[in-house]
């Protein structure tokens, strides 16, 4: 935008220069003037004459005026806007806004993920999962079929009662696998399977197309959730809350995708909560954040924080905070970079923190163009460019020079 404007001004000054020649291009024959020069023609009322002899001279005195300042002006706008030009590459070359972590972006990702997203390994099982249960060489114990209880256990042949909930089948191999070791069969060979996964329910709040609650069977992780959630939309975070209950008596919660202990035995149950990252999810490509979830699980987005920019920038207003760091030059970038007035050295971060005055921090975009670091945009920020008075004025004199002499040529 700051290109095709200064591209505009450059075509007005040549379109200056054009106009005020063109006097030279209608210059009349040379003839020798009567006695008394234009004034006698002027008091003869020889007006022809007078127009195509003397107005010329007139013509002419003004092109020499109007070209000396159509030439300042262009240079004038080459050399005043190219500093702004160069300023304005710089801080776009230090603050280039990457497409790919839009929210756009982002839910083609979720999506994708999704689709190719496998917990069957990962599955934790649950109430009211069908299980079928084999040991190898061992006719009595094959294909055995059970039911994971309302408190996570199931009773086995032999083995007992065994919690199974909150356990993958993996695990649950195991644990049958010691149970029959320790009392009956040497080195048992156990298989799980899951039969039939329970249906269960799962919440999915805040700035998503389409929050509820899903009835849900079988694995489901994060990146499933939002995806049938249709997605974030332009108000959501990149930050994902998973809440999950928990018995209060625990010392920790137990680790992502261990089955969440109940208050049914009296205790009472507190909320643990995991901070999720969706940028990192999904463009650095940290595929462990992408949890397995339970019953009662709750995937929450928040909406995003917002920040003000104004002053001499392109597009001022107020813009959305995702939960990726933003530095106060990628802000003004965000707002369509700065206009030619711009004061490269006068641009303001006015920041209200709770329970404390108001800070002003000044920041200063050569220095950042020089290489560093610009402060970072925290929420409800408003960041001020100021104008410079001198590139207000002298700007100011050109379109003056644009519209005012321009007009009465």
């Amino acid at each position: 935008m700051l290109k095709q404007r200064i591209g505009s001004d450059r075509e007005t000054a040549i379109n200056y220069l054009k106009i005020v020649t063109l006097p030279y291009r209608r210059i009349p024959p040379d003839l020798p003037l009567p006695k008394g020069g234009c004034t006698s023609l002027w008091k003869r009322g020889a007006m022809g004459d007078f127009l195509n002899r003397c107005q010329f001279k007139f013509d002419a005195v003004n092109s020499y005026i109007l070209l000396f300042v159509a030439v300042l002006a262009l240079f004038a706008s080459g050399c005043a806007t190219r500093s702004g030009i160069s300023k304005t590459e710089a801080l776009i070359a230090n603050a280039t806004r990457d497409e790919s972590r839009g929210t756009m972006a982002l839910n083609s990702r979720i999506l994708a993920m999704a689709n190719s997203d496998s917990l069957s390994g990962d599955y934790r099982l649950g109430t009211g999962d069908l299980l079928e249960i084999s040991v190898f060489d061992i006719a009595e114990l094959s294909k055995i079929k059970a039911r994971v209880g309302a408190e996570g256990l199931m009773t086995l042949p032999l083995a007992g009662t065994v919690a199974a909930g909150g356990k993958t089948a993996m695990e649950l191999e195991a644990i049958v696998k010691a149970a029959l070791g320790s009392r009956y069969i040497r080195d048992p060979q156990v298989s799980v399977f899951v039969l039939e996964h329970h249906s269960h329910r799962i919440s999915v709040l805040g700035a998503v197309k389409k929050p509820g609650v899903f009835e849900v069977s079988g694995p489901r992780s994060v990146v499933d959730m939002l995806a049938m959630a249709e997605g974030l939309t332009e108000q959501s975070d990149q930050i994902v809350y998973l809440i999950r209950k928990v018995v209060k008596s625990s010392a920790a919660p137990g680790p992502l995708g261990s089955q969440p202990q109940t208050a049914s035995d009296g205790k009472s149950a507190q909320e643990a909560v995991l901070e999720i990252n969706l940028e990192e999810m999904l463009v650095d490509g940290k595929d462990e954040l992408n949890a397995p979830l339970q019953s009662g699980d709750v995937v929450h987005v928040p909406k995003a924080g917002s920040y003000f920019v104004g002053g001499s920038v392109q597009k001022p207003g107020s813009y959305v905070l995702k939960g990726r760091d933003v530095t106060v030059d990628q802000a003004i970038i965000e707002a369509g970079g700065v206009t030619k007035v711009a004061d490269f050295e006068s641009v303001k971060i006015f920041r209200e923190i709770k329970g404390q005055q108001k800070q002003i921090i000044e920041v200063s975009l050569n220095e950042i163009e020089q290489g560093q670091k610009g402060p970072l945009v925290m929420k409800n920020d408003v960041i001020l460019v100021n104008s410079n008075g001198f590139k207000s004025a002298w700007f100011g004199f050109l379109e003056f020079i644009r519209f005012g002499v321009g007009a009465s040529l």
